[in-house]
């Protein structure tokens, strides 16, 4: 016999399979300094997987406005997806009641207009105003294998299971 957190409840709804998995958007901002220099706007997509109280793996790919090698008219005609990170993030601090947290964050990335590959790190804040949507604002700096580091600032707005 299985034991009782392995059985498969006949009671449970579709909605039980997907508990845990977050999905949304995500606006970003690219720049190469820490506040001054050129700055770059993008959009994306994010899933992410609550794998418990405090730490989410996270996956997310972004489209910029513009190349960073500098073709300025780029104008979102180039590739459909510029980067792809993976990440986990873990809670730091938390309020009482579990709608606002302090993040850090870390992961790779992978930049198909510099061609190379980097890692992260990072701060986020999280508010969770209901017990499905999730709002975030965050901050990280990262390096590239080839390329110079640079940062990206980003706001999401996401969904619950």
């Amino acid at each position: 016999s299985l034991p009782k957190s392995a059985a498969v409840d006949a009671k449970s709804s579709p909605v039980d399979w997907f508990k845990g998995i977050e999905v949304g958007a995500v606006g970003a901002i690219r720049q190469a300094d820490f506040i001054s220099g050129h700055s770059e706007k993008g959009a994306g997509v994010f899933v992410a997987f609550e794998a418990n109280k405090y730490v989410k793996v996270e996956g997310r790919v972004l489209s910029f406005e513009e190349s960073p090698k500098g073709d300025e008219n780029d104008h979102w005609k180039g590739d459909v997806v510029d980067e792809i990170a993976v990440g986990i993030r873990s809670t730091i601090l938390g309020s009482a009641n579990g709608k606002l947290k302090l993040e850090g964050a870390g992961g790779l990335d992978r930049s198909q207009q510099l061609d190379d590959f980097g890692f992260h790190v990072g701060l986020v804040a999280s508010w969770n105003p209901t017990k499905n949507v999730k709002a975030s604002i965050g901050r990280e700096i990262r390096t590239w294998l080839r390329n110079d580091h640079d940062h990206l600032s980003f706001v999401s707005i996401g969904y619950a299971f």
